[in-house]
Formats: C-alpha cells, sequence, structure tokens
C-alpha cells in the first residue's frame, strides 16, 4: 500500500512544480497557495485526542516517516542531496532573508525541512512531517517556491 501512496504522493508534488502561483497573495493564514509557493498536506494520518498505547504511535510515526523517506529518496535520486533546515528559522528567513507569508508558518512545528532545487524549472521543493500537538494528526507536507529564496 505504501509503493502506491508515494506514487501518489510523487505526482502531486510534480503537479505543484507545474502549476502556476497565483496572482497575489491570499487574505486568509490557511491559504495553500501564493504568489510565490503552493504548500499541500501529502499524507494525514487520524487524530490522537483518544489515548493510544504507545505500540501504536510507534506504527504511526513509522509509516508516516516512511512515506517521506520514500519520497526524498526519489527527489534525491532526481536532483541530488538535499539541504535540511531548522524549520522555524527557515519560516523567519526562508524568503530570501525575510519572513514567509503567514499561511507556511505550520512548518515551523516540523522536526527539519529537507529541501531540493529543481534545476530547470527555478523552484524548490521542501518536505517535512509534523505534529502541531500531541492530539493532533501528524502531516507530511510539502512546499514548492520560487529559487530566489534563500534556504
Amino acid at each position: 500500500m505504501i509503493d502506491s501512496v508515494d506514487g501518489d504522493q510523487l505526482r502531486r508534488l510534480d503537479e505543484l512544480l507545474a502549476v502556476p502561483f497565483p496572482e497575489s497573495e491570499p487574505g486568509t493564514d490557511d491559504a495553500s497557495s501564493g504568489t510565490n509557493w503552493h504548500l499541500c498536506v501529502l499524507h494525514e494520518t487520524r487524530d490522537f485526542w483518544d489515548p493510544v498505547p504507545q505500540e501504536e504511535m510507534d506504527t504511526v510515526v513509522r509509516e508516516i516517516t516512511t512515506m517521506q523517506d520514500t519520497l526524498a529518496a526519489a527527489l534525491t535520486g532526481r536532483w541530488g542531496e538535499p539541504e535540511i533546515v531548522d524549520g522555524y528559522e527557515w519560516t523567519q528567513t526562508g524568503f530570501a532573508g525575510t519572513r514567509v507569508p503567514t499561511a507556511l508558518d505550520t512548518l515551523a512545528w516540523g522536526d527539519g525541512l529537507s529541501i531540493w532545487r529543481h534545476p530547470d524549472l527555478g523552484r524548490r521543493v521542501g518536505l517535512t512531517v509534523i505534529q502541531s500537538d500531541k492530539e493532533l494528526p501528524l502531516q507530511l507536507y510539502a512546499v514548492v517556491w520560487e529559487a530566489p529564496v534563500s534556504g
């Protein structure tokens, strides 16, 4: 099952790379695209409002980490090793030394943001797994943005 999910996720990433950016920034903080970026949840686990045995939680974490690692391997095969940056620091300076749009603040919750540069399109791709609070789902995020952006 994971192989087909990863194929779907890789296709979604390719679609994000190909789709144009909107003409103007969105007016909401929960937008999925801006003038030079796209944000997408590639996978989301169930929530954890009800107590979960540690073994089950370990399995969920292992599954989403495997998804991230499989996608990372595919992107590394295409474009070489990623740059790994701190998610919080990236949200503060990731857009050519300036703060990212508010809608991308959620990326600060990840343990690290793996970033690849697409050599032909002038865009970058970032992957991270986020769990904003212990009761909330784990989410595998992808972000695509224009390349003069640093980080």
